[in-house]
């Protein structure tokens, strides 16, 4: 615990790619502020050069709404690389003076909620430029090797899969501090249950299965709420983020129960038995009721 009369700083270093990595920094911020931490957060986007983060944002979003089998070969083919390949650590090479001057003088440590900030923290810090520690929060279950970044000094997982991965994949420090989440996610008795369900316009006793697609709605939404929808084993509810158009084919299809950006989303959590998702650790502290 830091002394009261000289608060420690932190600097956290997130990505506005989609809402995941912000979030998971946003509660981070939360606790370590609630603990007497002074917090400094930076989106790395912003610290590559000439605007080419925003460039990126955009890009990645694009190949996972209209290619996304395109990204999924992406994927597999780097998914065990050691490191990046030359263009990407060219691109990154271009973050470490921005990254390295979001370091104050009194700053004590950095946490990285996004792999490409973790390979610029790594190789600053391998390379003797960034003498504090270097930490990763891993906010995803499944670790693509681009998270494990030589020269970071502990990696923070939300659950034992996600650390072991980490883990075999050679990262150092690895330890599971469970998810960063709002403190409203927490387990709902019956009477909440109803609640809920009232307030978001809901059948009382239908068993109910949420289906989240991330802040941006992408992915097989539409495929996944059919199938959920032709179990009969429950009614899906679907919640689009800010994909307007994936929310109206969605209603086009017939699936009764579609939402957008939701503010509530413990609330929506809570109305709903089973959640189906393919978002990182901010949801991952409630307790599902299958049916």
């Amino acid at each position: 615990m830091p002394h009261s009369d000289s608060p420690t700083r932190i600097t956290v270093i997130s990505a506005s790619m989609g809402a995941g990595h912000d979030g998971a920094a946003t509660e981070l911020t939360r606790h370590l502020t609630a603990a007497g931490f002074l917090v400094d957060r930076h989106d790395f986007l912003d610290l590559l050069p000439a605007r080419i983060g925003k460039l990126l944002s955009g890009a990645y979003l694009r190949l996972l709404t209209w290619a996304p089998a395109g990204y999924q070969r992406i994927y597999a083919a780097t998914e065990h690389e050691r490191r990046p390949n030359p263009a990407v650590r060219a691109l990154l090479r271009g973050a470490e003076r921005r990254t390295l001057a979001t370091v104050t003088p009194d700053t004590r440590a950095v946490v990285s909620t996004y792999p490409g900030a973790s390979q610029v923290l790594g190789a600053l810090r391998l390379r003797g430029r960034l003498e504090i520690p270097a930490l990763t929060y891993l906010t995803d279950f499944s670790v693509h090797s681009l998270w494990v970044a030589p020269g970071i000094d502990a990696h923070l997982a939300a659950h034992a899969i996600p650390a072991a991965q980490a883990h075999e994949q050679g990262a150092a420090g690895v330890t599971v501090t469970g998810p960063m989440t709002d403190p409203r996610f927490t387990p709902a008795d019956e009477d909440e249950r109803r609640a809920a369900r009232t307030r978001f316009g809901l059948p009382p006793d239908t068993p109910l299965a949420l289906l989240v697609a991330g802040s941006w709605g992408v992915g097989p939404v539409r495929e996944a709420a059919a199938e959920i929808l032709g179990t009969g084993v429950a009614l899906p509810v679907v919640v689009c983020g800010r994909n307007h158009a994936l929310a109206e084919r969605l209603r086009a299809d017939g699936i009764a129960h579609v939402h957008g950006w939701v503010d509530d989303m413990p609330g929506l959590m809570h109305a709903c038995d089973v959640l189906v998702q393919n978002a990182g650790g901010l949801c991952e502290r409630r307790t599902a009721r299958y049916p």
